[in-house]
C-alpha cells in the first residue's frame, strides 16, 4: 500500500500499552493519528469500537468508560500523522512513481517522476515540463471556459478557451471574453478584434505615422516582405518566387530600398490578367483639362527629396516613366516619358511606308473611323476618296486592326497604331516635300529665275530654302528671321 514517511520493518506495527485505574479515561500515545480507525484498541482482550468507545485527538487517546483497575489497554498504530515537513519523498511501493522536496542538499526544488523518468520541476519561479512530448491539460473535456491569467503589476492579460465559441483568445485583463485582442476558431481561422484600437507590428515595435495599421519591418533581410499564396496555382516560374506565389512586394536595392511589386501566372491562355487594377471611384469625374489641374481617377506623382526631408524639383528632363519587355535576354525599353511631358518610344522597329501613299493612308484611317463612329462629327468627302484605301489595306500596313464584322456587330472597335501612325506623317511629310521640289523643278526648267524668285518668298517668310538647292547670297533688301537660322543654307 501506499505511504507517507518510513516503512514497515519485518511487518511489524507500533504498539503502545496502558493499565487501568477505575477512573482515567484520557491516556497520552506515542504518535499523533488523524483519526479513531487509524488505531486498534483492546481493553482487557476486548477489541473497542472505534468513536464509540474510543475518540483521538492529537497524541491523546480517550475512552468513553474508565478502564476497570488492573485492566491492560493495548493500543495498535495502523496509521499515523508523519510530520510533512520533515518528509523528503512521497513515493509508491515500488519507488518509481514519487514526489521529491530535495533531491540533494538544500536543492529547493520539486522533482516528479512517473514510471521512473522525471516528468516535471518547480522551483520558486518555474515550473519546467519534461519529457519528449511534455503536456499541460488544462481542463476535463467538460463544457466550460478554461483560462491561463498573467498576473501583472498594472495590466492582466489571459490566454483561455471559450467555450461558448470553441475559441481560443488572447485578451487583456482577467476576465475571458471581454477585452478579446486575437481568437483562433476551430477551422484554424485568425481574427484581430476589430475593436483592437492600436496598430499591428511584425518585427517591429513603433511608427509613428501608423497609428491603426500594419507595419512589418523585414529587418536586413532582402528577399520578399509580402507573398501572396494560393493552393490552386502552380505556375512553376520558381526563378522569380515559390510556385504558388501569385504575387510579392520586396526591396528593388538591398541598401536604397524602392518597392518591387511583382505579378504572377500560370503559363496558359495567354498573358491577360497577370496584373490588374480596378478603380471605382464616384459616378462624377473632373473635366478639368490644365496643367494645374487635370485630376484624374487614377493618378501617379513622381517626387523627389534631398535625404534630409525636404522635396526637390524635378531634374530638368529627367526619366519619369519607362516601360520595358524582357527581349533577347535583356530588359528592352519600349516607351518613356520625361519630366517635362516629352514621349519617347523604341524608334528600332515598325514599318516603312515609302512604298504606299501617306496622305492617303492618312485619309484611308480617317475614313475608317468615320464609317465606325459616325456619330463622332463628320469628314468633308473628297473626290480622291472614291480611289481611298481599304481595311485589307490598313490591315497591311498594321497601322490599324480592323474588327471583323461580326465582332463589329457586336461593340467591337477597331484600334489605331499611334506607332506607325507617326511614322505615315513623317513619311506624308517627306513625300509632301519631294512633290513641292519636283514641282520647283519643273517651274525652273520652264521659267529661269523661277527658284531664286521663290526663294525671296521662302526667306521672307522664314521658310526653309534647302529644298531651293540655292547657295547664293540672301539680298540686302531681305532680312532673315531669327527662327531656325540653320534652315537656311544661303549662308
Amino acid at each position: 500500500m501506499p505511504y507517507i514517511g518510513n516503512d514497515i520493518q519485518f511487518g511489524e506495527l507500533t504498539s503502545q500499552s496502558f493499565t487501568g485505574d477505575g477512573s482515567t479515561t484520557a491516556f497520552t500515545l506515542s504518535y499523533t493519528v488523524a483519526n479513531p480507525t487509524s488505531l486498534i484498541v483492546t481493553i482487557a482482550d476486548v477489541i473497542q469500537e472505534p468513536t464509540t468507545a474510543y475518540t483521538v485527538a492529537g497524541t491523546t487517546l480517550t475512552c468513553t468508560s474508565a478502564p476497570a483497575d488492573g485492566d491492560t489497554i493495548h493500543v495498535r498504530f495502523l496509521g499515523r500523522v508523519v510530520d510533512v515537513a520533515n518528509a523528503a519523498i512521497l513515493q509508491d511501493s515500488d519507488q518509481d512513481t514519487k514526489i521529491q522536496v530535495e533531491e540533494s542538499a538544500d536543492e529547493d526544488t520539486i522533482r516528479f517522476d512517473v514510471a521512473g523518468a522525471e516528468v516535471a520541476t518547480l522551483t520558486n519561479s518555474a515550473l519546467t515540463l519534461k519529457g519528449t512530448t511534455p503536456t499541460l491539460t488544462i481542463g476535463d473535456a467538460g463544457a466550460e471556459d478554461t483560462k491561463i491569467v498573467f498576473d501583472g503589476n498594472a495590466q492582466d492579460y489571459h490566454i483561455g478557451l471559450d467555450d461558448t465559441d470553441d475559441d481560443l483568445v488572447i485578451g487583456v485583463g482577467s476576465t475571458l471574453g471581454t477585452t478579446t485582442a486575437i481568437s483562433v476558431d476551430e477551422n484554424a481561422k485568425v481574427k484581430v478584434d476589430v475593436g483592437m484600437l492600436g496598430p499591428l507590428y511584425i518585427g517591429d515595435t513603433a511608427n509613428a505615422n501608423n497609428t491603426g495599421g500594419l507595419t512589418i519591418n523585414q529587418l536586413a533581410l532582402d528577399d520578399e516582405i509580402l507573398a501572396l499564396k494560393s493552393s490552386d496555382i502552380a505556375h512553376g516560374y520558381t526563378s522569380g518566387s515559390e510556385t504558388d506565389t501569385y504575387g510579392h512586394f520586396k526591396k528593388v536595392s538591398s541598401t536604397l530600398g524602392g518597392l518591387l511589386m511583382t505579378a504572377l501566372r500560370e503559363d496558359s491562355g495567354g498573358n491577360e490578367g497577370t496584373l490588374q487594377m480596378h478603380i471605382h471611384g464616384p459616378q462624377t469625374m473632373t473635366t478639368t483639362k490644365t496643367t494645374v489641374n487635370w485630376n484624374a481617377a487614377w493618378q501617379v506623382f513622381v517626387k523627389n527629396h534631398d535625404g534630409a526631408n525636404s522635396a526637390v524639383d524635378a531634374t530638368a528632363n529627367g526619366n519619369v516613366f519607362s516601360l520595358n519587355v524582357f527581349k533577347a535576354s535583356a530588359a528592352k525599353f519600349i516607351f518613356g516619358i520625361d519630366e517635362d511631358g516629352d514621349i519617347y518610344q523604341d524608334g528600332t522597329s515598325g514599318n516603312a511606308f515609302d512604298a504606299w501613299d501617306d496622305a492617303a493612308l492618312l485619309r484611308g484611317i480617317e475614313l475608317w473611323r468615320s464609317q465606325e463612329h459616325p456619330d463622332k462629327g463628320q469628314i468633308l468627302p473628297s473626290r480622291f476618296d472614291a480611289n481611298a484605301y481599304t481595311k485589307e489595306h490598313l490591315n497591311l500596313t498594321k497601322v490599324m486592326n480592323i474588327v471583323p464584322d461580326d465582332e463589329w456587330n457586336e461593340g467591337a472597335r477597331s484600334t489605331i497604331n499611334l506607332t506607325e501612325t507617326s511614322r505615315i506623317v513623317s513619311g506624308a511629310v517627306w513625300q509632301n516635300h519631294e512633290m513641292l521640289d519636283a514641282i520647283i523643278e519643273t517651274m525652273e526648267e520652264r521659267d529661269a529665275g523661277f527658284t531664286a524668285a521663290l526663294k525671296k518668298k521662302f526667306v521672307a517668310r522664314g521658310l526653309p530654302t534647302q529644298i531651293l538647292d540655292w547657295d547664293g547670297d540672301i539680298p540686302d533688301d531681305l532680312v532673315k528671321p531669327d527662327v531656325a537660322p540653320k534652315a537656311f543654307n544661303a549662308d
